[in-house]
C-alpha cells in the first residue's frame, strides 16, 4: 500500500504514541510472538518498505511500515532450553486443557448461599 506521504513525518505528527513520534514511528525490533496476535501473520507477511492497512487496536489503530529485516541463528547449545521448555509447556497445556474440560463434563456445582452470608 502506498501512502503518498513520508510514513516518518505523518507518525511523527499523528501518533498518540509519543515515544515513537520522537522517531518517526520507529519503534524498534520486534519478534512474531511480541506482535499482538491480530496483526502478526499480516506483518511477517509484508515486504521492506510496505506499509499496513489501519488495524483496529485496543488503543486506537495501528499502521505498520517494514523497514529492515533480520534473522537470528542461535546454536543447538544456546537453542536447546528454550525449545525444551516451550515443548513442556505446549503439551502441558494441552493436558491441562483436556483435564479441564473433562472436569467440567463430569463435575456438579453445587452452591448454599446460607455460607454465603
Amino acid at each position: 500500500m502506498s501512502i503518498g506521504r513520508d510514513f516518518g513525518d505523518l507518525a511523527a505528527n499523528y501518533t498518540i504514541d509519543k515515544a515513537s513520534a520522537s522517531h518517526n514511528g520507529d519503534v524498534g525490533d520486534f519478534t512474531y510472538q511480541t506482535l499482538p496476535e491480530p496483526i502478526r501473520d499480516d506483518v511477517f507477511k509484508m515486504k521492506i518498505d510496505e506499509v499496513s492497512k489501519p488495524y483496529k487496536m485496543a488503543g486506537g489503530y495501528e499502521i505498520d511500515k517494514i523497514t529492515d529485516r533480520r534473522t537470528v541463528s542461535y546454536s543447538l547449545d544456546h537453542a536447546k532450553d528454550p525449545i525444551r521448555v516451550q515443548i513442556f509447556n505446549n503439551k502441558f497445556n494441552k493436558e491441562l486443557t483436556i483435564l479441564l474440560d473433562g472436569l467440567k463434563k463430569t463435575t456438579t456445582v453445587q452452591l448454599n448461599e446460607a455460607l454465603l452470608m
